[in-house]
């Protein structure tokens, strides 16, 4: 799961959704949901890389990215 929080600076105009790219491509675009701030992830591989970025996005246009790069693992099962 990815989460984040609304810009310190929102260029003058209120937020009005965010974008999701992962490895340089759009996966989410939310750009009418100011509400959304956070996506869970499925169908990663265990072991690869991932570089995920979010812009926020404003009747001005969409931000500058904030990224991070991640590295998908298992999750234990549960013991029965």
């Amino acid at each position: 799961m990815l989460r984040w929080s609304l810009p310190e600076d929102e260029g003058g105009d209120p937020v009005t959704g965010y974008k999701l790219y992962v490895d340089s491509v759009l996966i989410v675009d939310a750009s009418g949901s100011s509400t959304m701030n956070e996506f869970i992830f499925s169908n990663l591989s265990v072991g690869a890389s991932y570089h995920l970025q979010v812009a926020a996005v404003n009747s001005i246009g969409e931000s500058p990215a904030a990224s991070l790069t991640l590295l998908a693992a298992s999750v234990p099962q549960k013991l029965a």
